[in-house]
């Protein structure tokens, strides 16, 4: 994955450990999401919308792009590192993206400072990955929901050079997307998958 960014933009990495396998972890990255849109609607008061899995919309635009990787360890502990990046400066159009890039100061004339969204998302963000360890991704799926910009729409689900078209119905329990095609619903893995609205 690469990173599109300038100066002056929000970009910042945590890196934490949790006692669990990768397996367990997949949901955690829309974990982040949440979290970074609803820091966003209470400090700035934007509507804000999550396209699974680590996108942040506001008026079809690009505001937010996170990203989640995750690193086995021999003791059985996985090293997880989420970079999260926000357009706080003029937006250059952004490569391989299907969404216009805009910035929060476009957004909101009075914009939150950069180093105050930092502490709240980060904040945020440690308290929610205590409860994901614990509680697992259940205690966020309603929180998910309330953003979800794919749900119910016809997307395009590209793997390995093949494109199927399929309605998003939401996301399971292990933050997969959801996907129905012919009156089947399968799960689709970020890792796999690219997903586009058709």
């Amino acid at each position: 994955k690469s990173w599109v960014t300038s100066r002056g933009n929000i970009t910042f990495s945590l890196l934490l450990s949790m006692q669990k396998p990768p397996s367990e972890l997949l949901g955690l990255s829309l974990v982040t999401g949440v979290i970074v849109a609803e820091s966003l609607l209470e400090m700035a008061n934007l509507t804000v919308q999550l396209k699974w899995p680590n996108d942040v919309l506001v008026d079809n635009r690009k505001l937010c792009g996170l990203l989640t990787e995750l690193v086995s360890s021999p003791g059985g502990d996985t090293q997880i590192i989420v970079g999260v990046g926000i357009n706080y400066t003029q937006p250059s159009a952004i490569e391989s993206s299907d969404y216009e890039a805009i910035s929060l100061p476009m957004l909101r004339q009075s914009a939150p400072a950069r180093a105050d969204i930092i502490a709240d998302v980060t904040g945020r963000l440690l308290l929610s990955y205590a409860l994901f360890a614990e509680s697992g991704w259940s205690v966020f799926a309603d929180r998910w929901n309330q953003f979800d910009y794919l749900k119910g729409r016809q997307v395009r689900v590209i793997q390995a050079g093949s494109e199927e078209r399929a309605i998003a119905v939401g996301v399971d329990t292990n933050g997969a997307l959801m996907v129905e095609r012919d009156g089947q619903t399968t799960a689709v893995y970020s890792g796999d998958v690219s997903v586009r609205l058709s």
